[in-house]
């Protein structure tokens, strides 16, 4: 027999346990505790570039997840015909889904469906969608930011813009993302300084953000065209070279900002004082020119150049051959061949 003290502690007990599992069941599944300030799990996800991941769902919801998880594959393939199949499956079966389960499965339902939405281009379904998620459950930051990035592509800036802040204030896992996103908003409408100061924030709290890096780039080049201080000049290109280089240690494939680094390196370089710049230059624009089989007339240039600076005359000619063979009638390539015939004659005559 119990005794009396007892029994009250094991009804104690029971009415603690009991209030644990009403909290961690909420929604009407594990796992999802509801409050005003939800922490970020212990799996950091991208906000921006958020793909569905299956295990992070119940099972009711899995296959709607997996057919999104393919589809993005299908999408990063470049396999355009197979990813939107399976994000029209994913729309078909979230729809079918939320008539046929509880309640308590539509908010994570809709996001799913505002997610497929939003991969085929129908941005007001998808807009609907997170809005209905957020009716469910609104503390959900990441059907907020996905709402504010739908409202944001859509061209609805000034809706997009208070809601990324109440993420801001609701989570600090992914603040340079949402930072991004109202700097992108602010330079739209042209108000550059306050877009510059939050870019600058969002690097600050990730530096390899390479969306918000890009974004820099372009704010320094419209910065360096306005100034007329030499040394504000060569202090912004210092730091235009510093994101660059990121840019390109991240992604080695992106044409644009490789050559735009090795075009500045050839204007800081000197093949007395500075040459690693200039071998970086040359490197950095050889691959580009190879593997356009000399046709890319940027990438071929700026290869062109770094070896005239060297002063590596015999590599330039050979260069500047290789892509008047490719492309006889290139003003560029025509032009350079007339520069190399030049400084082949300058050289002539100190030896002279």
């Amino acid at each position: 027999m119990f005794s009396c003290n007892k029994m009250k502690k094991l009804f104690g007990i029971f009415v603690l346990l009991t209030g644990w599992i009403a909290v961690l069941s909420s929604n009407g599944r594990l796992g999802h505790a509801q409050g005003n300030n939800p922490e970020p799990g212990p799996e950091h996800i991208s906000y921006l570039d958020y793909v569905p991941k299956p295990s992070s769902f119940q099972p009711v919801l899995q296959p709607v997840a997996s057919l999104l998880e393919e589809g993005v594959g299908f999408e990063r393939a470049k396999q355009k015909k197979q990813a939107l199949e399976k994000f029209q499956a994913a729309v078909e079966l979230a729809e079918r889904l939320l008539r046929q389960t509880s309640r308590g499965y539509h908010d994570e339902l809709l996001l799913l469906l505002g997610f497929a939405y939003d991969k085929l281009g129908r941005m007001e379904q998808a807009i609907q969608a997170y809005k209905q998620s957020l009716e469910l459950r609104s503390n959900n930051p990441l059907v907020l930011f996905r709402h504010a990035y739908a409202l944001r592509r859509k061209g609805l800036c000034a809706q997009a813009v208070p809601e990324l802040r109440e993420f801001l204030w609701r989570t600090k896992d992914g603040s340079h993302e949402a930072l991004f996103v109202i700097a992108e908003c602010l330079l739209e409408t042209g108000q550059e300084e306050e877009g510059l100061k939050l870019s600058q924030e969002a690097y600050q709290n990730n530096p390899l953000f390479l969306p918000v890096l890009r974004q820099l780039v372009t704010l320094r080049e419209k910065q360096i065209t306005k100034t007329s201080d030499p040394a504000e000049k060569a202090r912004l290109e210092n730091s235009l070279i510093a994101d660059l280089n990121s840019i390109v240690k991240q992604a080695p494939d992106d044409r644009e900002a490789s050559l735009k680094l090795a075009r500045l390196l050839i204007k800081q370089g000197d093949p007395l004082l500075s040459n690693e710049l200039l071998k970086q230059a040359e490197s950095l624009s050889l691959r580009f020119a190879q593997e356009s089989k000399y046709t890319d007339e940027l990438g071929v240039r700026t290869l062109f150049d770094a070896q005239i600076r060297q002063g590596a005359l015999v590599e330039a000619e050979k260069t500047i051959d290789m892509a008047l063979s490719a492309v006889p009638d290139s003003v560029v390539y025509k032009t350079a061949k007339k520069q190399l015939e030049i400084q082949q004659g300058v050289e002539k005559n100190d030896d002279q």
